[in-house]
C-alpha cells in the first residue's frame, strides 16, 4: 500500500511539471496489472517523456529520488539511458545527471536493461547513433578523429593510402593499415602491384589496352612517397610485367634476384635503373631505406656513380652514363636531399659552385676565411680546403687564379684585399723593389703587366742593375 501511494505521488509530480498536458492525457496505454510498482513507474515514465517541451531532467530526477536504483532507457537516443544509482559533481558536458552511455558500437536494450551488441537491441522510436564521434561522451573527450562508416557499405574500406577500416550497419568495428607495399583493395590487403591505378591513386598496375606486346618495368606516379619512397622514385625492382594482346601478367622476381631491364628477366647481381646515374636495384637491401627508397632500391654515395659495366658504384670519372642524368651536386643526391628535408641547408656546408666553374681552385664561395678553397671538376666539388703558407716566400697563401698563391704575386687591387702586388698600369717596363717588402723579391713591370719574382738564396735585388745580386745594393 505504501508503494503504491510512493507511485500515485510520483505520477502526480510527474503531471505538475508536464509542459504539454493534452499529450500526456492522449497516451491510452495502462500500466500493466502484474508489473512491480517500479516498472509501473517506468511504464509511465516512457509514455511521460516524450510528451515533454522542455527541462525533461526535472522528471529524471523526480523518478530517481523515488527509485535510487532505478535504471531505465533514453527515449531519444538508443546508446543513452539513465542509472538512478549514479550521481555526477559536475555533470560532465553533453551529460545530464544520472544520464550514462554505452560504449560504442553497443546500444542499450529495454528487453535486458543493459548495454548490448547494437546487432541484438531493437531501438524501436528510439534514434540509433551510427558514427562513432557522435556518441555524447566522445564529443567530451574533446576532438575525435575516428573514421566514420554512415553510407558506407560492409567490410575493409581505403582511408588513406594504405589505411583502412571495418564497417558493419554503418558501424566502425576497427581501424588499421596494410604493409607498406600492399592497398586495401576488395575486402583485403592486396600487394600494389595487383590493384589497378585506374582504381586506386597507390597502385601500380597499369593496362596493357594500347600497348605492345612485350616486357614492362613497374612505374609508380606521386604517390608512391606515401609508401616509403619519399623521393618518389617510382620504380619496382623485384617485378615486372607483360603484355598479351592486350592482357597482363605480373611477375615477381625470386628472392636474391631483381629486374634485368636489359636483358628483361630476373637475375642475380645490381642492375641499373633507367633515369639517374647514381640510382641502382639491389637484390639484398630487402626494407626500405629509412623511408627513403623503396625495397631493392639503392643509391651509390657522394660523387660515386652507377657503372651499368661492372655492375657497382665507381668513380664518376669511370663510369659512361648514356641516357641516365648525372648528379653532379652533392646536395641533389636523393639520400642527402632525405637528411635535410625537415630544415636545415646543405648548400651552407656544401656550395653549389661548381656547378657553374670550370676545372680548378677557387675561392670558397660560402666561407668566412680568405684562405679557405675549393677545386671543382667536370662541375663536381672535388676538394674543400685552406691554402697553406709558402715556405719560400714566407707568406700565406690565398686562392687566386686557379692556385693557392703567395700574397705579393696578388694584385693590390684584387678585391680580396689580401694582394700586394703593386699596379704597373703606367709605369715603364723595368724591374721594382716592393715598398712593403725587404730585397729578397721585387716585381717587373712589363707592357703594364706585374710579376712577382723571389731572389735566389743569399741574394738581394739591386736596385741600380734591376737585378738580384750578392753585392745588391739595397
Amino acid at each position: 500500500m505504501h508503494n503504491s501511494l510512493k507511485t500515485l505521488s510520483l505520477v502526480l509530480k510527474l503531471f505538475l511539471i508536464c509542459f504539454s498536458v493534452e499529450g500526456f492525457l492522449l497516451q491510452d496505454h495502462q500500466p500493466h496489472q502484474n508489473a512491480s510498482d517500479e516498472q509501473k513507474a517506468l511504464q509511465i515514465l516512457t509514455r511521460l517523456l516524450p510528451s515533454l517541451t522542455t527541462h525533461p531532467e526535472i522528471v529524471v530526477n523526480e523518478i530517481c529520488k523515488a527509485y535510487p536504483s532505478l535504471i531505465f532507457p533514453h527515449l531519444g537516443e538508443c546508446q543513452l539511458y539513465y542509472n538512478c544509482s549514479m550521481t555526477y559533481s559536475p555533470v560532465p558536458s553533453n551529460m545530464e545527471q544520472h544520464m550514462m552511455e554505452c560504449t560504442y558500437p553497443d546500444l542499450f536494450s529495454e528487453r535486458t536493461l543493459q548495454c548490448e551488441n547494437f546487432t541484438d537491441v531493437c531501438c524501436g522510436a528510439r534514434q540509433e547513433i551510427k558514427d562513432k564521434c557522435s556518441y555524447r561522451m566522445e564529443k567530451t573527450r574533446g576532438q575525435c578523429f575516428s573514421p566514420s562508416c554512415v553510407g558506407k557499405l560492409d567490410g575493409m574500406i581505403g582511408t588513406t593510402w594504405n589505411s583502412y577500416m571495418i564497417c558493419l550497419k554503418e558501424r566502425l568495428l576497427g581501424v588499421g593499415s596494410c604493409d607498406t607495399e600492399e592497398l586495401p583493395y576488395k575486402g583485403k590487403c592486396t600487394s600494389r602491384l595487383e590493384v589497378p591505378k585506374s582504381e586506386h591513386n597507390g597502385g601500380l598496375l597499369p593496362s596493357c589496352e594500347k600497348k605492345v606486346d612485350g616486357i614492362y618495368r613497374f612505374i609508380g606516379d606521386s604517390s608512391v612517397m606515401n609508401f616509403g619512397d619519399y623521393i618518389r622514385i617510382g620504380h619496382v625492382c623485384d617485378a615486372y610485367y607483360r603484355c598479351d594482346s592486350g592482357n597482363i601478367t605480373v611477375v615477381r622476381c625470386p628472392n636474391g634476384t631483381v629486374f634485368h631491364s636489359d636483358v628483361g628477366v630476373c637475375k642475380f647481381g645490381n642492375s641499373s635503373l633507367p633515369e639517374y646515374c647514381q640510382l641502382y636495384c639491389n637484390p639484398y637491401r630487402s626494407k626500405k631505406f629509412n623511408g627513403c627508397f623503396p625495397p631493392r632500391i639503392a643509391e651509390c654515395p657522394p660523387p660515386l656513380q652507377f657503372s651499368e659495366r661492372t655492375k657497382q658504384c665507381e668513380n664518376f670519372t669511370e663510369v659512361n652514363c648514356g641516357s641516365r642524368t648525372e648528379i653532379k651536386y652533392y646536395c641533389n643526391y636523393w639520400y642527402i636531399s632525405y637528411l635535410y628535408r625537415n630544415g636545415g641547408h646543405c648548400s651552407y656546408d656544401h656550395p653549389k659552385a661548381c656547378l657553374r666553374l670550370p676545372n680548378g681552385l677557387f675561392k670558397h664561395p660560402s666561407s668566412f676565411s680568405q684562405k679557405a678553397f675549393i677545386r671543382c671538376y667536370q662541375n663536381r666539388l672535388v676538394e674543400e680546403g685552406q691554402c697553406s703558407f709558402d715556405p719560400v716566400w714566407f707568406e700565406q697563401t690565398y686562392p687566386y687564379n686557379g692556385s693557392c698563391t703567395q700574397r705579393f704575386a696578388i694584385p693590390a687591387s684584387d678585391l680580396q684585399g689580401v694582394g700586394l702586388l703593386p699596379d704597373c698600369t703606367g709605369r715603364p717596363d723595368g724591374s721594382y723593389q716592393f715598398i712593403t717588402r725587404p730585397c729578397d723579391a721585387y716585381y717587373r713591370c712589363d707592357s703594364g703587366n706585374a710579376t712577382a719574382i723571389k731572389c735566389p738564396d743569399h741574394t738581394y735585388f739591386d736596385k741600380n742593375s734591376g737585378r738580384c745580386s750578392s753585392n745588391a745594393a739595397c
